[in-house]
């Protein structure tokens, strides 16, 4: 049997809240963790899967995840909303994302590495 290891993270301006899965079910702690440490989290080298609501800082962690080698799932919040129980709080949000992800008519994001676009003397006369 193979440990799939998933991790559900609610990204928030300086603080991230995850939580781990391995095979469905908690396999560390629901907790915050500083910008630095998340990178650190997403840059490990055992593949994993990473979960977030979609939003502008997303798209930046799902972009380093992937060059790591790791699958990323960009969810709406709107679907992950329904998934919540309990107060609206940073951890009880970071396991609505990993029940959302869990669900069969889950439409997630895809995440495409883009190249940033130089714009050279050239196309700016055109």
């Amino acid at each position: 049997m193979t440990h799939r290891t998933v991790i559900a993270a609610d990204i928030a301006k300086t603080s991230f809240q995850c939580v781990q899965f391995t095979n469905n079910q908690q396999s560390s702690k629901n907790r915050a963790y500083s910008r630095r440490q998340f990178e650190i989290l997403i840059t490990r080298p055992k593949p994993m899967k990473l979960v977030m609501e979609t939003f502008g800082g997303a798209q930046h962690c799902a972009r380093v995840a992937k060059q790591h080698g790791h699958e990323v799932v960009l969810i709406s919040p709107r679907f992950v909303k329904g998934f919540r129980q309990g107060q609206k709080t940073d951890a009880n949000d970071a396991v609505a994302i990993f029940e959302a992800s869990r669900s069969s008519n889950l439409k997630g994001l895809t995440q495409v590495l883009r190249r940033p676009v130089e714009f050279t003397a050239q196309s700016r006369q055109s």
